[in-house]
């Protein structure tokens, strides 16, 4: 009874030991915290949340910073302790401990295996994103990764979707699969596009929405939307503005989405079918971009990008209003407005501009505005 109460023992104390062996790094693996990365054409800094180990003169980093950098989809069987990656085209297939991996089913060897540190798995970096087609470089000088990005992606629940930087080309998957092209953004220009939204709308609808920021201070803006119908994009639209301030177009009213080029808006339904199109140009009688903040079957607000000046346009009549003009606002307040409207690109007091608020209880039209001279927000209603 003894001797086997002791070999029990001797067991125990073994599987315990392999266990903590693998909660740790090798006695030979250096584990470097906040790490810098630099990746995209526009050499994006970002520090990386847990440590890097480097492993054989290998980059190891946990899967799901793995899937970020990468812009990938990752799965985790606990079961059989095997991570699957997913992009376009491309499924990435890693087992801890196992020297072999797969790539779209094909073997591989590999330097360094995945391992469990500190309760995270560890994958080597290097070679999932040679898999996919990426280039990565470890400079040890600087503790600093550089990567490339060709993809940027959106994901609403079990739906995946990737823009192809450079093609423009759209891929989608559900989960666990392969991404797969479904259509092409029409004029890319997307070189830095790193996410962007999804909204699943239907059954068999899909909307896109993307907004590229660059240029000095952030003045470059490239936005536009998708409507994607039984995996066919059934519309699309974009526009360029240049500029401090945001886009802040509405993405979706009730059952319905917008598609707008800046100058011309139309509503479609979950089908693509349009309910209501406008041409913004006209209405204002100026060519500029207008971007569209608040929109029901009696009028909607716009916001002339340029300016920054917020017009309410009844659509029964047809009329368009600048609410600066409307509003009763002390004199040195609208006189302000007026002022910087004339040269916003140098006005960078992005908070000092009027807001819609709501419709209040008896149909009045209700804003907002932060006074320039005071810093304190008073509510104003729109008489017409």
């Amino acid at each position: 009874m003894v001797r086997i109460r002791g070999i029990v023992c001797f067991l125990s104390m073994f599987i315990l030991a392999t266990m903590l062996l693998t909660e740790a790094a090798d006695a030979k693996d250096v584990a470097i915290n906040n790490v810098l990365v630099e990746s995209g054409l526009d050499k994006e800094l970002s520090i990386l949340k847990n440590p890097v180990v480097i492993s054989k003169g290998r980059v190891l980093l946990p899967i799901r910073e793995v899937g970020d950098l990468l812009n990938l989809n990752v799965y985790w069987d606990q079961r059989s302790k095997t991570v699957f990656l997913y992009g376009v085209n491309k499924e990435i297939k890693l087992t801890i401990g196992s020297e072999k991996a797969y790539v779209n089913n094909k073997e591989t060897s590999l330097d360094v295996v995945a391992k469990v540190i500190n309760g995270k798995t560890y994958i080597p970096l290097k070679f999932v994103a040679t898999a996919t087609g990426e280039s990565v470089s470890w400079t040890s000088s600087l503790e600093r990764l550089t990567m490339s990005r060709s993809y940027a992606l959106g994901s609403d629940k079990e739906l995946t979707y990737w823009i192809h930087l450079d093609s423009g080309e759209l891929s989608k998957a559900e989960i666990r699969e392969t991404g797969v092209r479904i259509g092409q953004i029409k004029n890319p220009d997307l070189s830095i596009l790193k996410n962007f939204d999804v909204s699943k709308i239907s059954d068999s609808s899909s909307y896109i929405v993307y907004n590229q920021i660059s240029g000095p201070s952030g003045t470059v803006k490239v936005s536009g939307q998708v409507l994607i119908v039984n995996d066919h994009i059934v519309d699309q639209d974009d526009f360029l503005v240049m500029g401090y301030y945001h886009v802040t177009n509405i993405q979706k009213v009730r059952d319905q989405i917008l598609l707008t080029d800046g100058k011309n808006a139309r509503f479609l339904d979950t089908k693509g079918n349009i309910q209501s199109a406008f041409n913004l140009t006209e209405i204002m009688g100026k060519d500029e971009l207008y971007m569209i903040e608040e929109y029901n079957n009696d009028f909607m607000i716009l916001r002339e990008y340029s300016s920054q000046h917020l017009i309410f346009y009844d659509i029964k009549a047809k009329e368009p209003t600048y609410v600066h003009e409307a509003i009763d606002l002390p004199a040195f307040e609208k006189n302000y407005l007026i002022q910087a409207g004339m040269d916003r690109n140098n006005e960078m007091e992005y908070d000092h501009i009027i807001l819609f608020d709501k419709v209040d209880s008896i149909g009045r039209l209700l804003f907002k505005y932060k006074s320039k001279k005071t810093n304190k927000v008073n509510t104003y209603k729109l008489i017409l």
